[in-house]
């Protein structure tokens, strides 16, 4: 799991499992006494959309989709720290996986700076990032792989 080429994506993997972590309390938490948000919430909670088999408000498709992203990126690099603590020998399917975890933070990333999200999308950034050069670390540990 800290062996050579590795460190740097235990490292990354844990970072991960801290941003699911910190997503989803974030969703958790109460809103602020702010009454032009609560106006918000409550038409928001008052809007529904039909999904065909029953309808939801709007406000509860947001909060599943902000748990639910949270409790992914917790699983994630749950599965990354156990790949990178179980695999003997695996250092060429810790460079796919870290080529995966690239492709989805960075696409994380660019949902999050889309809809204005400044602190998330720099937290993913900097786990993004690491992966990234976890990426080209592992390679570098073992260049015959």
């Amino acid at each position: 799991m800290f062996g050579k080429g590795r460190r740097l994506f235990s490292i990354a993997s844990a970072a991960l499992v801290v941003a699911g972590c910190l997503l989803a309390a974030v969703q958790l938490q109460p809103a602020p006494a702010d009454l032009a948000l609560t106006a918000l919430h409550a038409a928001m909670r008052a809007y529904e959309i039909d999904l065909g088999f029953s309808p939801a408000p709007i406000m509860s498709l947001f909060e599943s989709f902000g748990i639910g992203t949270g409790v992914l990126l917790v699983w994630v690099g749950l599965m990354n720290l156990a790949v990178a603590h179980h695999v003997p020998v695996g250092d060429r399917l810790i460079r796919t996986i870290c080529t995966l975890d690239i492709v989805g933070g960075w696409l994380l990333v660019w949902v999050c700076v889309y809809f204005d999200l400044p602190t998330a999308a720099i937290f993913l950034a900097v786990v993004a990032t690491l992966f990234t050069v976890a990426r080209f670390r592992v390679r570098l540990a073992h260049p015959h792989l």
